[in-house]
């Protein structure tokens, strides 16, 4: 798959329904009923405190790194680690799966 370099934050993940433009999603993928993807899934900040993720109140909540954000999940938010970091949108059997990466000192 192909790797991004994000460098304008926050950076905004969502499902493709021709509306998405309208609400500012930066990376915008194809999905189909039933639907995993919410249009304004999650996005990525740069915080005081290093990188997060931060489910938008989709559908399905995401998963960051094991632990789940939004849905039914009391948390919204969750930071980012140094090196590799997974990242599921929708269900645990969702098949849109990310790696994030945080290079060198950049995160907390």
């Amino acid at each position: 798959y192909p790797e991004l370099d994000i460098e304008l934050f926050p950076f905004v993940v969502g499902r493709e329904d021709g509306k998405a433009a309208k609400q500012s999603v930066d990376l915008v993928i194809s999905d189909e009923a039933p639907f995993q993807l919410s249009r304004r899934h999650f996005m990525i900040e740069d915080g005081d405190e290093g990188f997060e993720i931060v489910d938008c109140g989709s559908y399905h909540g995401t998963i960051v790194n094991g632990a789940k954000l939004g849905n039914d999940s009391i948390h919204f938010r969750a930071p980012l680690n140094p090196g590799e970091n997974e990242i599921i949108a929708g269900t645990s059997s969702s098949p849109f799966r990310f790696i994030i990466v945080i290079e060198g000192d950049e995160a907390p």
